[in-house]
């Protein structure tokens, strides 16, 4: 089975970007690549080099595993896969916080399926 994975990077870069509400301007800047040139990575019309893919996925705080298999997991997957990349940037109290608010959901679901 071949996997386009110009054309599936290229949706999950944007799709990343626009969920931090970044232009393509300001990924460019950050990144140190013209705009034009990410355009085309968007798009699936360019293959960048896998120096300029950890790059961007870097920028964007997303993981290789993230970007290449975007579309292929299901809803909790990709839940899981996003809090391991973002976990790390977490204070203390935060996970804590995280933690009791996954608690509180589940004594929700339990009282909901009695």
């Amino acid at each position: 089975m071949f996997i386009d994975y110009s054309s599936t990077f290229g949706k999950a870069i944007k799709k990343a970007r626009k969920e931090r509400h970044l232009t393509q301007q300001q990924l460019a800047d950050a990144t140190h690549v013209s705009q034009r040139y990410l355009a085309k990575i968007e798009n699936g019309k360019t293959h960048p080099s896998i120096d300029i893919v950890c790059i961007i996925v870097k920028a964007l705080n997303l993981s290789m595993d993230n970007i290449l298999h975007e579309g292929q997991l299901d809803e909790s997957e990709h839940f899981l896969k996003e809090l391991q990349v973002r976990l790390p940037g977490f204070t203390k109290e935060q996970k804590d916080y995280l933690s009791t608010t996954i608690l509180v959901f589940e004594e929700q679901n339990r009282n909901r399926e009695s």
